[in-house]
């Protein structure tokens, strides 16, 4: 049996592996005709409608990019809405999952040049290393886990980050994206860890 913990974790990976095929798709080009021979606008995560002499540009916040984490998911929120304000949007709607902002069709150069801003920060966002409390958010592990794991070298690591206290200095091991999400789409490889670090302890 698995503890409570892990069976939690357990219980949103097939939302998330589900996630990751929907990503797949909508990571494509998307693409909206403003009128016949009007320029179009695209974008590469974005959803792009035209409706009563309005633009407006949504973003669906996903587990494949935040990694079922709640951490990552209030800072991508957060990012994602400074960038959108920079651009003048008439509103900003923030509806759960979705975040859409709007602007005249009169402001198509405004609204372009925030899908071009979103897309590179978005961009960024996937290719960030993921620093240790949200390894163990998204893994269900716990700290000493983590520590031995990356120690004996079954947890990959992507170099390390640092932080300040007082005079003393802290550093950490970073993780890439890729390779905490295999292990989230496959926590059997969790459970042989912890069956081995049990036969070991025996």
């Amino acid at each position: 049996m698995f503890p409570k913990r892990q069976l939690a974790v357990i219980q949103t990976r097939f939302t998330l592996n589900r996630s990751l095929q929907t990503y797949l798709s909508h990571a494509r080009t998307t693409k909206m005709t403003l009128a016949p021979d009007a320029e179009t606008l695209s974008s590469r995560y974005l959803w792009i409608e035209r409706r009563d002499e309005k633009i407006s540009i949504s973003y669906k916040l996903t587990p494949s990019m935040t990694l079922g984490s709640k951490v990552r998911e209030k800072d991508l929120r957060r990012r994602l809405k400074d960038r959108l304000h920079r651009w003048s949007p008439q509103k900003i709607l923030d509806a759960g999952e979705v975040v859409t902002a709007y602007w005249p069709t009169a402001n198509l150069e405004r609204a372009k040049s925030a899908i071009l801003y979103v897309d590179q920060m978005l961009d960024a966002f996937r290719k960030e290393r993921i620093i240790p409390k949200i390894v163990e958010e998204v893994l269900g592990i716990g700290a000493s886990e983590r520590r031995r794991w990356i120690k004996d070298g079954r947890l990959p690591t992507s170099g390390t980050g640092q932080f300040k206290k007082g005079k003393t200095v802290f550093q950490f091991h970073l993780h890439r994206a890729d390779d905490i999400a295999r292990l989230i789409a496959h926590p059997e490889i969790i459970a042989e860890w912890r069956a081995a670090d049990g036969e070991t302890a025996d």
